[in-house]
C-alpha cells in the first residue's frame, strides 16, 4: 500500500464521505510530484511575506494571512477554468463584497 503525506485514515474518511473527489495516488517521494507541491507551497509562503511586509504586520499574523490568502486565491479567476475555483467546483457564482484592502482599519456602519 502507498504510504505518504497525503495518505492517512482520517484523510481517506473525509474522502469517504465527498462522493465528487477522486483520490489519485502517485509515487511517493517521486521528484516531478514534489516539486509541483513544493512549488505551490512555496509560492503561498511568498504571498503571504509579501503581504506581511507591505503592510508592515508582524510575522506572528501569518496564521492568519496565510486564511485571507487562500480564501483571495480560491474567489478569483482561474486562468484555464476562466471561472473561480468555488464555481468550478460547486457551481455557486462567488459574492466578493465582503473582500476589502487587506492591513486596512476595518468599520462598521451602524445604522441609527
Amino acid at each position: 500500500m502507498f504510504k505518504g503525506e497525503f495518505v492517512n485514515a482520517k484523510f481517506t474518511q473525509l474522502l469517504g464521505k465527498m462522493s465528487d473527489i477522486k483520490h489519485e495516488l502517485s509515487i511517493i517521494y517521486t521528484l516531478e510530484y514534489i516539486g509541483f507541491i513544493e512549488r505551490g507551497n512555496w509560492t503561498m509562503v511568498k504571498l503571504v511575506k509579501c503581504m506581511l511586509h507591505v503592510v508592515g504586520f508582524q510575522f506572528k499574523s501569518w496564521a492568519i494571512t496565510f486564511i485571507v490568502e487562500v480564501h483571495v486565491l480560491n474567489i478569483i479567476v482561474t486562468q484555464n477554468l476562466h471561472v473561480t475555483l468555488i464555481e468550478a467546483l460547486n457551481d455557486i457564482k462567488v459574492d466578493v463584497n465582503h473582500i476589502g484592502v487587506f492591513g486596512c482599519d476595518p468599520y462598521t456602519h451602524i445604522p441609527k
